[in-house]
């Protein structure tokens, strides 16, 4: 069964005060376990694949085959985290600007999604990330994503550690979500490990 739209807004959602403030709230969620695929869109080596549980997710992205690309990323290691982001907000728009500068190596200093993204709290199905000093010193936008995938929202897949976060990675769109893991599927690309 796949999920259309995205989940409403909820009704009450706690503010943060200030940029630099951590409300005493859970910074962590339990996975929602499906398998996923994502559309490649920038070259013809294939769709992503995703394997969810609910403490971890892996990936399998054929377009980091290509020459050029990340090739030790083909085969992604174990990640705590994923969300799913909305591709009409200012969040997702924010996050994507920060991915696109960070393949500059200056601006990789100062603006990274580890360094710049911070989970701020998380209700039921709904994790209020915050994007801190972006895209200057000071500045921040705070928006909602999703605990559940949906086709046609964005993944945003790293390790959380207590609201912050490392290895930070903004996929492509959402074309096909099973809500269960798909362990044939997943020993057919990454064998037994």
């Amino acid at each position: 069964m796949a999920v259309t739209t995205p989940l409403a807004k909820p009704a009450f959602i706690p503010e943060v005060t200030t940029p630099l403030a951590r409300p005493a709230v859970v910074h962590t969620w339990l996975n929602c376990e499906c398998t996923l695929r994502t559309r490649n869109t920038v070259n013809e080596e294939g769709d992503s694949w995703y394997f969810v549980s609910r403490y971890k997710m892996r990936r399998y992205a054929p377009i980091n085959q290509a020459e050029g690309r990340s090739q030790d990323q083909v085969m992604n290691g174990w990640k705590s985290s994923i969300c799913y982001l909305d591709t009409k907000t200012e969040l997702y728009e924010t996050i994507k600007a920060i991915r696109r500068e960070g393949k500059d190596a200056e601006v990789h200093k100062v603006h990274t999604i580890a360094k710049n993204v911070h989970v701020a709290n998380v209700i039921g199905d709904f994790i209020k990330l915050v994007v801190r000093d972006y895209p200057e010193q000071g500045q921040s936008i705070a928006g909602f994503c999703y605990r559940t995938p949906g086709i046609g929202l964005a993944t945003l897949d790293f390790n959380n550690h207590d609201g912050d976060l490392t290895s930070g990675h903004l996929g492509h769109l959402i074309i096909e979500v099973v809500y269960s893991f798909n362990q044939e599927e997943y020993s057919r690309i990454f064998g037994n490990t």
